[in-house]
This record gives structure tokens, C-alpha cells and sequence, in this order.
């Protein structure tokens, strides 16, 4: 039988260690959870009585994870298996450029399903009743009729370096927008117009 040894760090490099930066991921998480405190705090000190008391013990995230688990998951993430499932069969996930768009899929798979349930909830027959196509959709209908897709999305025009940059633009553009003293500074000028637009 081996035995291993035990790995000690000296001292000396746990000083050489650098504390490494809050990601963007764990500053909003704290901030989540700071809200939670606030919350909770303000529950317990303002209100009185054991309902109230009751509601403090679940805390926000708790709310949402039983209403997903409870209204949305079961929903949707059929609807989302079924869309991989679509875009194996449409090889999406090997060829870069095709005509699956999955987000379309799953509008159209969504809404049918609510038709489909409604009209059960009518006592309708749901054989006589066919698949609405997607740009049959009323509300699709009205946004293409004002917005005009684009003939080739996105995806098919640039390339993995311009789709990175793009991603890394907004990424940072929200950081930015994040920031404390840049809330401030787009405030004292919302406010400045609004002056000016009074004078």
C-alpha cells in the first residue's frame, strides 16, 4: 500500500498569493443577498405577528426557485428538449450556418401548447384544430409588420471574432453601467436635461 504525502504550503507562499478580484457573477450575488438582509430586517423590526415571521424564513430566491419549479419547469423544459431534439435532427449543432433558428422554435412550440391547453380547458376538439405556423402568430404578425427581419441573421454574417466582440461590448458596457459613480453621473445629467428642457 502507498501512502501519500501530505502537501504543506510554506508560509512564505501563502503571502505571495494574490487575492483575486470579485467576478461580475459574485458581486451581483452579494448584492442579492445584501437586499435579502435588508429585506428581512425591515420585515422583522416594521410588522408584527407569525405570518409575517413566516414569510422572513423564505427568503426571495426561495419564493422564486418554488415558482419555477412549480409553474415554469414544467412548461418549458419540455419545450427546451424538444428544441434540442429539433436541432439534432436539423444537424444545427454541426453545421455553423442553418436554417434552424431555435428561438422560433420554441415560440411557436410555447404558443401552440397554450392554444392546446386552452382549448382543452374549452372542451374543444384538439384534432380538429392544426399547428398555427409561427408568422400566423398574432403578436409575431405585429412585430414583423414594424420590425423587418433581416435577410441573413447575425450568426450566418460574422464571424466568431466580431460575435466575441460583440459579447465582450455589452458584457463590459453593463459593468460600466453597473458602477456606482456612473449611476450617479447619467442621474446629474437626466436631471440637467430635464431642467434645461423646463427653461
Amino acid at each position: 500500500m502507498r501512502i501519500k504525502p501530505k502537501l504543506t504550503v510554506p508560509p512564505c507562499a501563502v503571502d505571495e498569493v494574490e487575492t483575486r478580484e470579485e467576478t461580475l457573477w459574485e458581486s451581483i450575488v452579494r448584492e442579492l443577498d445584501e437586499e435579502d438582509a435588508m429585506l428581512s430586517q425591515y420585515i422583522m423590526t416594521n410588522r408584527e405577528g407569525e405570518a409575517e415571521r413566516s414569510f422572513v424564513t423564505m427568503d426571495r430566491r426561495s419564493w422564486a426557485l418554488c415558482y419555477l419549479k412549480r409553474y415554469i419547469y414544467p412548461i418549458l423544459l419540455p419545450v427546451l428538449k424538444h428544441t434540442f431534439q429539433q436541432a439534432r435532427l436539423e444537424q444545427a449543432l454541426i453545421q455553423p450556418r442553418c436554417k434552424f433558428n431555435p428561438i422560433d422554435h420554441v415560440v411557436f412550440l410555447l404558443y401552440n401548447l397554450d392554444n392546446a391547453q386552452s382549448r382543452e380547458r374549452d372542451n374543444t376538439s384538439s384534432e380538429t384544430q392544426d399547428l398555427t405556423r409561427l408568422y400566423d402568430i398574432p403578436f409575431v404578425r405585429d412585430i414583423l409588420s414594424s420590425e423587418h427581419r433581416a435577410v441573413y441573421p447575425a450568426s450566418w454574417l460574422w464571424s466568431m471574432d466580431e460575435a466575441a466582440t460583440v459579447i465582450q461590448k455589452c458584457t463590459r458596457g453593463y459593468a460600466v453601467r453597473r458602477d456606482r459613480e456612473v449611476k450617479e453621473m447619467r442621474r446629474f445629467w437626466e436631471i440637467i436635461k430635464e431642467e434645461e428642457g423646463e427653461i
